[in-house]
């Protein structure tokens, strides 16, 4: 029994007929009606209506329809998240680029929202209605689409059932309309695009939409997504405070969601099911936008005084001895010099901004201090290191700085560097009887920049170091590391290096840093000494550490002499769990390839390791470069992306009034502190004024497939098979798999004679003559099916003209950019232009 209706393609009362109906002819010998196709030739180019199961990716769904077919080339209709399940349209074989109308096409969803409060059921249904129509939505930074505000519409929301503060509606939209909760402590700190780090609570006060880094599930890859909503709730009596291994920590609602790694594929788990062991994803290395070297002036405050020497500088700043537009009283002007304020240069805007390299002087007590770069320098970033840990938070507004250490060769890579920073500004060195030494400068230039850089309400926060390009925090870190470094080492090999802390916040921070450059490193904390350590672990990460930094310090400067790097130098990260199944699947034809050490590896409970994963796609390269499969793993190789255990879960009191929610454009995540992914709140929430997330999800419409009873599970798609192969019955496995032309019922159409068919697989475009039918809604750019009169679908391909000119012309082009689906010679090329 077919889902395709018995008089297809004509069962179609929109259907205009160029030819009248008793003039349609069809020879018996060229080709067959859909219907009758051998269960092979429906192997090779037929549909499936899936229901995709929960806890697995729409790709690991595929993949497992190639397996139990054995069908070499599946596409899927769609992508869903794990945790979705529904409607899945599966094309095989030949009927593989039919996938693509379904991406554009309707979709109808089954929403179960859990709201956060209590809410009127009228009010409920009239937020439904205010989303009904046009909403705007943007696109993801780096998508294939336009990066321009696009309409996607909600056609319907109809409301089903209230239970409590759970609601079930059904939702009709179209293609691209994005369908997802969050609530977390407004200490939780977040990335924005451009380097800065703020706590989410303080984001809900501005209207500026930010760009924030979030996991493309689709992609397996780390990108930026705009925030387009924020939101505030009243804090439970209780949060879960959760730590990972690499020690940091988040704060979260017990309900809120967490994506958690898991053999059958990403799953999101709410933070009162998470244990501990469990596996959670992570991000290697932070990127950020628009990474430039930023200017001193930056960070230091408007009433700093700008010294400026240079006559052709006044002119080109449009500053004279009578301004008009500025208080004079904010400038001293002579004939040779001026003392300007910082912020009457700020007020200059663009002229400020053109001639800003220019200046390198500031006067503080009427003494006069130069800089060599109007810029952060290398130099100026490793002494900042350097000293920073050094630092008594209570004398920075003194201009005295003071940088003191047990090795003589440190004072000296200060002197150094410091005379190249600030020339000409004085130092004094001393010797402590041996004990340690000290050097001493008075530099209020210095102490102004390191106020703006570093300090924070009395601690060292080092947010604006995040911001530096690289280079300038490679610096930044060989400083600490000089300071505050140590090596530790096993018999002659090297087995970790890090800092030596006091803070958790400032332990954080240099974690944060590290990621910066792309180094992973841990938190441990030393209750006995309350020193606080980051290690850097893995053999990887120290040789790549080590590549970057000048050591300075002579103690590990002769450990690092004496010892030798880690044996081990490739990428240990742990990949996520379910890149196994791919593996065993890719390697079922390999076995000669792969060695059984190898395979053991992949047969582990165990995650698989980046550098394993290496291995093998570096083997089987030449065998499966365009498997799909073998594009899926590489891109998850490539991928910053890792997993890593909960360590620790503590339930703890809640001393916030309120806790803070973020919808997140695309991807519905975003990842705090780059530790956890997380899922995002609804719009419908927001509106409400309670919040709400949702709770299930299920497609029952895309395309031309609904949830009804020609629905196949995938135990459904197993047992057809197993029978078609065992007995030879091919009833189940008919009612399983339906011919391809199923999938195009939901665009127009195009009936072409006998004639033509031949032609159009021979890659000659479709012309007036050759027509039959059309459907009478044809627009011009619509995709078109090209079906024979027998039902048989020959192309796809793109309209040039709409029903109203098909109608009235005799003779030209009909379609352009034809996808032939059809083999050639099922009918002779008959047809003459």
């Amino acid at each position: 029994m077919s889902m395709l209706p018995e008089n297809f393609p004509f069962d179609d009362p929109t259907l205009i007929y160029k030819v009248t109906p008793e003039e349609i002819e069809t020879n018996p010998k060229w080709g067959t009606t859909p219907t009758n196709r051998t269960v092979s030739e429906l192997l090779n180019f037929g549909v499936i209506n899936l229901d995709k199961p929960p806890n697995l990716t729409s790709h690991e769904v595929s993949a497992y329809i190639s397996k139990i077919l054995n069908v070499k080339k599946v596409a899927h209709g769609g992508t869903l998240d794990p945790g979705v399940t529904g409607v899945l349209p599966i094309a095989l074989g030949r009927a593989t680029p039919i996938a693509r109308t379904w991406l554009t096409s309707d979709k109808e969803y089954v929403v179960v929202m859990r709201l956060h409060g209590d809410i009127e059921l009228n009010r409920i249904l009239e937020v439904f209605r205010e989303f009904t129509g046009p909403i705007y939505q943007r696109p993801p930074i780096r998508s294939a689409v336009a990066r321009r505000t696009r309409i996607r519409k909600i056609y319907e929301i109809k409301f089903l059932e209230m239970k409590d503060r759970d609601v079930l509606f059904k939702v009709k939209c179209q293609a691209g309309t994005y369908i997802r909760k969050l609530c977390v402590s407004g200490d939780t700190e977040i990335i924005l695009a451009d380097g800065k780090i703020v706590k989410i609570k303080d984001l809900i006060d501005k209207n500026a939409s930010d760009l924030i880094l979030g996991f493309d599930l689709g992609s397996n890859n780390v990108n930026y997504f705009r925030i387009s909503k924020k939101f505030k709730l009243n804090a439970p009596e209780k949060l879960y405070e959760i730590t990972t291994e690499s020690g940091l920590k988040i704060v979260v609602t017990p309900d809120h969601e967490i994506l958690v790694s898991d053999f059958n594929g990403p799953k999101w788990v709410e933070a009162r099911d998470l244990k501990v062991g469990d596996w959670i994803f992570s991000v290697r290395k932070i990127e950020i936008l628009n990474e430039e070297r930023p200017y001193i002036f930056d960070f230091l405050s408007d009433d700093v005084n700008v010294y400026i020497d240079d006559p052709r500088l006044l002119e080109d700043l449009a500053l004279d001895s009578t301004p008009t537009s500025i208080d004079s009283s904010t400038i001293i002007l002579s004939s040779k010099n001026s003392r300007i304020r910082l912020g009457v240069l700020r007020q200059q805007g663009e002229i400020w901004f053109k001639n800003r390299d220019r200046v390198n002087a500031f006067i503080f007590n009427d003494s006069i201090f130069r800089i060599s770069s109007s810029k952060i320098t290398e130099n100026l970033a490793y002494i900042l290191g350097l000293i920073s840990l050094k630092l008594d938070p209570r004398k920075i507004n003194n201009s005295y700085i003071r940088f003191r250490s047990k090795h003589m060769e440190l004072i000296k890579s200060f002197i150094i560097k410091y005379k190249k920073t600030f020339p000409g500004i004085g130092y004094v060195a001393y010797n402590k009887k041996g004990i340690f030494y000290e050097v001493y400068v008075n530099n209020p230039l210095l102490s102004a920049i390191i106020k703006g850089l570093l300090i924070d309400e009395n601690s060292i926060e080092l947010k604006k170091i995040f911001k530096f390009p690289k280079m300038l925090l490679i610096r930044f870190l060989n400083g600490i590391f000089d300071c505050c470094g140590f090596v530790i080492k096993s018999k002659d090999s090297i087995t970790k290096v890090g800092f030596s802390v006091n803070k958790y916040q400032m332990a954080k921070r240099i974690l944060l840093l590290l990621k910066r450059i792309g180094i992973r490193g841990r938190i441990h904390q030393q209750n006995s000494s309350g020193k606080i350590s980051i290690f850097i672990e893995s053999g990887f990460d120290i040789t790549y550490f080590l590549n970057l930094v000048e050591v300075n310090n002579p103690i590990l400067k002769d450990t690092l002499f004496k010892s030798n790097l880690p044996k081990s130098c490739e990428n240990e990260d742990l990949l996520p769990l379910h890149i196994k199944k791919i593996l065993l699947r890719l390697l079922e034809d390999s076995a000669s390839t792969i060695d059984e050490e190898t395979r053991s590896k992949i047969n582990e409970s165990f995650p698989i390791s980046r550098n394993i994963l290496g291995k093998i796609l570096h083997k089987i390269y030449k065998v499966y470069p365009d498997n799909e499969h073998y594009s899926h793993l590489e891109v998850i190789y490539k991928s910053p992306i890792f997993i890593e255990k909960i360590q620790n879960i503590r339930v703890i009191k809640s001393k916030e009034k309120y806790v803070y929610d973020i919808s997140v454009d695309y991807a519905h995540n975003f990842i705090p502190e780059a530790a956890l992914v997380i899922s995002n709140c609804t719009d419908i929430g927001d509106v409400l004024g309670v919040g709400a997330h949702m709770i299930d999800l299920r497609r029952i419409k895309s395309g031309p497939f609904r949830e009804d009873e020609k629905m196949r599970k995938m135990t459904d798609i197993i047992d057809a098979w197993e029978i078609y192969k065992e007995s030879g019955d091919d009833t189940l496995l008919r009612n399983t798999i339906f011919p391809a032309e199923l999938g195009v019922t939901h665009i127009p159409r195009i009936i072409v004679n006998d004639g033509a068919v031949g032609a159009i697989t021979y890659g000659a475009p479709l012309y007036i003559p050759g027509i039959v039918a059309f459907s009478k809604n044809i627009k011009e750019g619509d995709i078109i099916a090209i079906l024979t009169i027998k039902g048989e679908l020959v192309a796809l391909g793109e309209s040039i003209l709409d029903a109203q000119k098909i109608m009235k012309k005799e003779k030209g082009q009909v379609t352009r950019d034809t996808r032939v689906l059809m083999p050639k010679d099922i009918y002779p090329p008959l047809w003459k232009r």
